[in-house]
């Protein structure tokens, strides 16, 4: 996976979940380090991965492989997860 097919990924997530309404506990829109979260990293290293850094980082092939099986679910198996993981983030901000 390139870095531009793992931002398209993203964009691809981000509109799904406005297609489903899906926001924080709160009401407040899901926040760009929520990504990062969901698939495991910190925010920095996620960043790099979409290129924001300078130090540009290449997609590794276990988090490949996570995005193509949540790429490979059905819509609501995935806002489901998207819903399950919010609330461990919130719970993780706290």
């Amino acid at each position: 996976m390139t870095n531009e097919e793992f931002c398209r990924t993203i964009i691809k997530w981000k509109e799904t979940c406005e297609k489903n309404e899906l926001r924080m506990p709160d009401g407040s829109p899901i926040p760009e380090d929520f990504w990062a979260f969901f698939i495991g990293y910190k925010y920095s290293s996620y960043r790099k991965m979409k290129g924001e850094e300078r130090d540009k980082r290449p997609i590794k092939p276990y988090t490949s492989k996570l995005i193509r099986l949540l790429n490979e679910m059905p819509e609501k198996k995935f806002v489901d997860e998207v819903k399950f993981e919010l609330g461990n983030y919130s719970r993780v901000l706290k």
